[in-house]
C-alpha cells in the first residue's frame, strides 16, 4: 500500500503520488524530481523554470545529476532553497477549485 503524505492545503493524508485531495477538492502542484505531491514543510522549485520540487528529494537527486529532470539547466544542491509557506502563494493561489 502507497504511504499516505497530508494535503499541502488542507493536511488530509492521501497516498504520494495522488494529485488531487477528496476533501478540500484542490488539484495538488507535483514534485519534478519523483512525481509525488507536493508537500508544504518540504517545498523548493529548480531555480530556473521555478517548476515545484520536494527539497530534501530534489537535492538527492541533483547529488547525482546536476541538472533539472524539467528544463535540463544546471543546478546545484547548493542552489536550492527550502520556501516558506508564504513563498508558496504564486502555486497554491493557482490551485484552489473554483467555488
Amino acid at each position: 500500500e502507497e504511504p499516505l503524505e497530508p494535503c499541502p492545503f488542507c493536511g488530509h493524508p492521501i497516498p504520494q503520488t495522488q494529485l488531487d485531495c477528496p476533501q478540500c477538492k484542490n488539484n495538488i502542484p507535483y514534485c519534478i524530481a519523483t512525481g509525488q505531491h507536493m508537500l508544504k514543510e518540504d517545498w523548493s522549485e529548480c531555480p530556473s523554470c521555478h517548476f515545484p520540487a520536494l527539497y530534501s528529494e530534489f537535492h538527492s537527486f541533483l547529488e547525482g545529476s546536476e541538472e533539472c529532470p524539467m528544463c535540463s539547466e544546471a543546478v546545484k544542491p547548493s542552489d536550492l532553497k527550502k520556501m516558506h509557506v508564504s513563498d508558496m502563494s504564486a502555486y497554491t493561489s493557482d490551485h484552489q477549485p473554483d467555488q
